[in-house]
């Protein structure tokens, strides 16, 4: 049996093609789901298990010895915790209240490049702190200044937003509550406003071009998803670079593409979509939701198992 520092190799190295077949691998993974403090200690002592080590890689590795002896029951016992720690999370979040804070959102602006230069302290003291956006916007006459508002608010609607999206999927019967991040696309909105404003003839022909333009793109995309799910892997940031499995949501408004943002909140288009994709998985073949990419700065190649729900509006 492969044993606990071979699959930590793997995680560590980014190889992560092998833990979706192996039942020891995915058992590894889901130990490695539950470390922190808090949710270790209520598991261990939910099912009788007593760990001497102290240090959480230390229970970690002390855990994982004592479950992979009976992979099967432990597998259960696992998949049972993660289930009903999930639904007491899930009960706890006022999805409606969420939604109508997500809906206070007028604009979408970032305001600048951030991504690699904002200090982390922002988004962990305000994006992922406040539920609520007058409080958020409350915080911008001491606290937060001028320059990173809008990098504030957007982080704060991508961050809310995608739970109440996963919220979508942690729901659903045939889904093990550990679903990844969920990547949106950025669209260009100030040349397609300045377009707007002059309202001439040209900038109209323009304007109706590049809506065929996307239009195309979209259809290609919708026919070739896994030609989509590669470019996403091989285009992502250098600070969240993943090879893990990932289901990526990708989100469409025809009528208004630099408005697609807005549909991130919108349950009653989301929440339709994404249960037929989950009622209808089983139907899907492993093979067909292989994709192998390769990424700027990293020698090898890496393999993900990966598909794209389109939902357009």
């Amino acid at each position: 049996m492969k044993s606990f520092d071979y699959w930590k190799k793997l995680h560590e190295s980014e190889k992560l093609e092998e833990f979706s077949s192996d039942e020891i691998g995915l058992l590894w993974l889901k130990v490695k789901s539950i470390v922190r403090k808090e949710i270790i200690s209520e598991f261990v002592t939910e099912n009788n298990i007593e760990l001497r080590a102290t240090s959480l890689q230390g229970q970690f590795i002390e855990l994982y010895s004592l479950l992979v002896k009976n992979p099967k029951n432990s597998h259960n016992l696992l998949n049972e915790y993660i289930k009903r720690k999930n639904k007491s999370i899930l009960a706890a979040l006022d999805t409606k209240k969420l939604v109508s804070e997500l809906y206070k959102l007028k604009s979408f602006d970032w305001g600048g490049d951030y991504q690699n230069s904002l200090d982390k302290y922002l988004v962990s003291r305000y994006v992922k702190a406040l539920q609520s956006y007058d409080t958020l916007v409350s915080k911008f006459e001491t606290e937060i200044s001028a320059a990173v508002q809008g990098y504030v608010l957007n982080s704060w609607y991508n961050h809310w937003s995608s739970i109440l999206i996963e919220h979508l999927f942690k729901s659903h019967k045939v889904v093990l509550p550990a679903v990844g991040q969920i990547k949106h696309v950025d669209v260009c909105y100030e040349i397609r406003e300045k377009l707007k404003d002059k309202n001439t003839e040209e900038c109209k022909q323009v304007i109706k071009t590049l809506k065929e333009q996307k239009l195309q793109i979209l259809k290609e995309a919708t026919e070739n998803p896994r030609e989509l799910a590669k470019w996403l892997y091989e285009n992502q940031g250098e600070m969240r670079f993943g090879s893990e499995n990932r289901l990526f949501l990708v989100l469409v408004d025809t009528d208004d593409f630099t408005g697609s943002w807005k549909l991130k909140r919108n349950m009653d288009l989301l929440k339709p979509v994404i249960e037929n994709y989950l009622d209808n998985f089983d139907k899907k073949k492993v093979a067909d939701l292989k994709v192998a990419f390769r990424y700027k700065g990293k020698p090898q190649t890496f393999t993900a198992l990966t598909d794209v729900v389109f939902i357009v509006k």
